[in-house]
């Protein structure tokens, strides 16, 4: 890293700078990580709500961190986080909706949802566990089988490869009008219309590994 406030960096000495009345330049950064303990997760989703006070718009939310061997998670609406243990599924974290296609959001516009209604969650989990977060982009298009073939095809887990893999496929499909999707069979599970194809929609995918910390 490069401290930007040495005059090494010009070449030039203190009183030479000021003789010629050059603009000295400093750059201040700083950055501080308090990591999310037992029981917090609901208040991280409370404090960033507060924080959006006056803004237009929802969004659902999902938090997870890792205490120990537990993950403890507060989610709200359609986002969802899966565990795949030896690259097969070994948990997914319930959605939450109204109905179908209108799932929990966090607002400040009249009727929208409120940090309150989340729903915490904790899972055991072991080293060598895989956890994929995704948001309704990718829950919508892609099954959890297909996740599993993605992770079944990597002799090594590296994470953000993967995110990146998981995405893309999502995002074909979405594209697609010719595919069975989790959308569209929920869509006609409920008595709707036949309908193939994905559900075109934003979509964010993370991706982390659990190792042990002696390793």
């Amino acid at each position: 890293m490069m401290n930007l406030d040495e005059e090494s960096h010009t070449g030039k000495s203190e009183s030479e700078c000021v003789k010629k009345n050059e603009q000295r330049l400093k750059m201040v950064s700083a950055s501080y990580y308090i990591p999310i303990t037992k029981g917090q997760q609901t208040w991280v989703i409370s404090e960033a709500f507060n924080g959006a006070k006056g803004l237009k718009g929802a969004s659902t939310a999902c938090i997870v961190a890792l205490n120990g061997c537990v993950l403890d998670a507060a989610n709200v609406g359609d986002s969802e986080f899966m565990v795949f243990r030896d690259k097969k599924l070994l948990y997914s974290s319930p959605l939450q909706q109204h109905w179908f296609n209108i799932p929990y959001q966090l607002g400040n516009q009249k009727g929208a949802d409120r940090p309150g209604c989340a729903s915490e969650l904790k899972l055991r989990v072991a080293a060598g566990d895989i956890l994929v977060l995704g948001t309704d982009g990718l829950l919508d298009n892609l099954f959890s089988e297909e996740i599993e073939m993605i992770l079944e095809k990597k002799e090594e887990v590296k994470p953000e490869e993967l995110a990146e893999e998981i995405a893309t496929n999502a995002f074909s499909k979405s594209m697609k009008n010719d595919c069975e999707t989790p959308f569209s069979r929920e869509y006609k599970s409920l008595g709707g219309q036949m309908h193939l194809g994905g559900k075109k929609d934003d979509i964010t995918v993370i991706v982390s590994h659990i190792v042990n910390v002696d390793n």
